[in-house]
């Protein structure tokens, strides 16, 4: 090889070490845009726990409790949807409505 082949091959050699170097950069500046994005996302994730933690001691019910509070209240509910459904069409266990037509 003659010198002029080698010097161009140590300019390509350093040309990919810098490129490989800038997007190395570029990648650390993008983790570190994701890493404060994140971290942001974070504290207002914990505000909100903490308002819904307040919320539920205003109800006094304590978080672990949460999904047995649920499944309590959608059965009353289910107890007063039926209990009105009675209340409001008390003919619908009886006899079946005979309707008027010319049959």
């Amino acid at each position: 090889m003659s010198g002029g082949q080698m010097q161009g091959q140590g300019s390509q050699s350093n040309q990919d070490v810098l490129t490989r170097l800038n997007s190395l950069k570029t990648q650390i500046e993008q983790g570190k845009n994701e890493k404060a994005r994140a971290e942001a996302n974070k504290e207002t994730y914990e505000k909100q726990k903490q308002e819904i933690i307040a919320q539920l001691a205003e109800l006094q019910v304590a978080p672990e409790n949460l999904d047995a509070e649920i499944q309590r209240l959608d059965t009353e509910i289910q107890q007063g949807l039926a209990k009105a459904e009675q209340i409001l069409n008390p003919q619908s266990t009886a006899q079946p409505q005979v309707t008027m037509g010319g049959v």
